[in-house]
């Protein structure tokens, strides 16, 4: 009596198995276990579409170099096939033991080389020329990162990743088209409605034209992700003067999700002022430079608050942070009569390297 014969779709669904068990296990003692069984049956199969799907899940693991290997070996099987070398681009994106130069350009070489692969075998995906869109962005390559992502929206016009990066792309411009912007950004929404950094950054374009609507979009984001610190700020900047105390509530919730952030004290520390409550903004603003001395707008800002305020108060404030602080003085203690053009001169000589706003002025 004959045995009945395993079909390769069966050993296929086997191995999909085997995978899809590798990808749920809960701890490292047993996915190094299952590790050690399907990982040989997987390269024994010599499919590169299951080695991909391999690299992938050692990519979760942060398992990086194995990643990388198993990526390699999926590469010189097939090599007209686009999916290893969009995953090794997807590896390098994420690769933290490399330096984020080193893993940019590796990631750029991979993607350049999916995007290669797919055009001579007439397969565009939306998704590779997003991916190669984001690394020419991270590179600073802005005019690069829109044809990519232009590209990707013509091969699939729906494809909300390619959306809104093109949008947040254009707002990098020195003149950004705020309609098309907006338009966008309304239409990642309307493919995604869950979709909370395009209901961010809506609501942040939407600030100038209607504040309305900039209100509903960011409620929306908050709705979708609390822990997010940028819709916080976002919408205290919205109430800053309509209602200083829910701004103050948002920049609080802000701090409490990113304490060692100065940029947050700094702007809380305004907002005080503009409260004309001193004590608070002296204790917020004077911790914006605690927690980063060389940023410029956050020692400026002090240095405008102390001119602001009588000169025999200005001492008693400043005092009564320093007791407990390890600022060096000179970070501060200047002529508080000079000029606010010398001052701006003095603070870019203390200031070794000047950390972007995250926040800029409206």
């Amino acid at each position: 009596m004959g045995y009945p014969s395993v079909t390769m779709n069966e050993t296929m669904d086997s191995l999909q198995k085997s995978l899809d068990q590798l990808e749920d296990a809960t701890d490292l003692a047993e996915f190094s276990k299952m590790r050690g069984l399907v990982e040989p049956q997987i390269l024994r199969s010599r499919d590169p579409l299951l080695i991909c799907q391999l690299g992938a899940i050692y990519r979760e693991w942060k398992l990086w170099r194995e990643a990388e290997d198993v990526l390699q070996k999926a590469v010189r099987l097939e090599p007209s096939l686009p999916n290893p070398y969009r995953s090794l681009g997807l590896l390098f994106i994420h690769r933290d033991d490399l330096a984020w130069g080193e893993s940019l350009e590796r990631a750029r070489r991979s993607l350049e080389e999916a995007v290669r692969v797919e055009k001579s075998v007439n397969d565009p995906s939306a998704a590779t020329h997003t991916l190669l869109g984001r690394v020419y962005f991270s590179l600073e390559d802005r005019n690069r990162a829109e044809s990519e992502f232009r590209a990707a929206l013509s091969i699939d016009p729906r494809y909300t990743e390619a959306t809104y990066n093109l949008a947040t792309t254009l707002g990098e411009r020195h003149d950004p088209p705020i309609e098309e912007i907006v338009a966008l950004l309304k239409h990642s929404v309307e493919d995604d409605p869950h979709y909370f950094v395009a209901l961010r950054d809506l609501g942040w374009q939407l600030r100038h034209t209607s504040l309305a609507e900039a209100e509903y979009y960011l409620s929306r984001a908050l709705h979708e992700a609390q822990d997010d610190v940028l819709a916080h700020i976002y919408y205290a900047r919205i109430k800053f003067d309509s209602e200083p105390a829910v701004a103050e509530e948002h920049y609080q919730k802000a701090i409490a999700l990113d304490p060692a952030d100065g940029e947050l004290h700094r702007l809380l520390g305004l907002l005080y002022m503009r409260q004309d409550r001193p004590e608070d903004a002296n204790r917020e603003l004077f911790s914006a430079i605690e927690l980063d001395p060389n940023n410029e707008a956050s020692v400026t800002a002090y240095i405008d608050f102390l001119q602001a305020i009588e000169a025999q108060a200005r001492d008693q404030f400043y005092s009564s942070v320093k007791k407990h602080s390890t600022l060096p003085d000179q970070v501060i203690r200047r002529d508080t009569t000079t000029s606010m053009s010398t001052a701006s001169a003095n603070t870019q000589r203390n200031c070794a390297t000047s950390i972007a706003i995250r926040c800029s002025a409206d």
